[in-house]
């Protein structure tokens, strides 16, 4: 199958503005860039759901990221080591890539069986190529997520 290509965007707010962050996927590394009102532009145009999030949650982006289309990966964002004489660099975000095909092809279940209403706001996102790795910045009080029946995703929040 062909891979996909595309833009991941992320929230590092939590990490050193300065700091050199990559995006681990598979075996390939991509470095992160900064996001700049022009960037961030330039992404809204591309991909306008990215309207429904808030600027201050999109700090930086991964270009022309080479996923499989054919089965999920795991991601991880990760920024130089600040403690002398570590050999691993810290981990700032994880993610699982879930193919495009993948989540619709749940999410039309879902809808054919009655499950769903409509498509959730979090899956529409997912759609625009977010993962994960963004939500869990929004989503600071959920402490878990699972993979439910039919592949589906399924988050436990619980209020602080």
């Amino acid at each position: 199958m062909t891979p996909e290509t595309t833009t991941l965007h992320f929230d590092l707010s939590h990490g050193h503005p300065n700091a050199e962050y990559k995006l681990r996927a598979g075996l390939k590394e991509y470095t992160l860039s900064k996001h700049t009102d022009q960037t961030h532009s330039l992404a809204v145009q591309a991909k306008p759901g990215l309207n429904a999030v808030p600027r201050e949650l999109m700090s930086h982006f991964a270009a022309d990221v080479v996923l499989p289309s054919d089965m999920p990966l795991l991601m991880l964002v990760t920024s130089p080591s600040q403690i002398a004489g570590s050999k691993l660099d810290t981990l700032m975000l994880a993610a699982i890539h879930v193919p495009s095909d993948a989540r619709r092809k749940v999410l039309n279940r879902q809808y054919t069986a009655g499950k769903l209403r409509s498509v959730p706001v979090h899956l529409k996102l997912a759609d625009t190529n977010f993962e994960l790795a963004w939500r869990h910045r929004l989503l600071p009080r959920c402490r878990r997520l699972e993979l439910g029946g039919e592949g589906s995703l399924r988050s436990h929040v619980h209020a602080r």
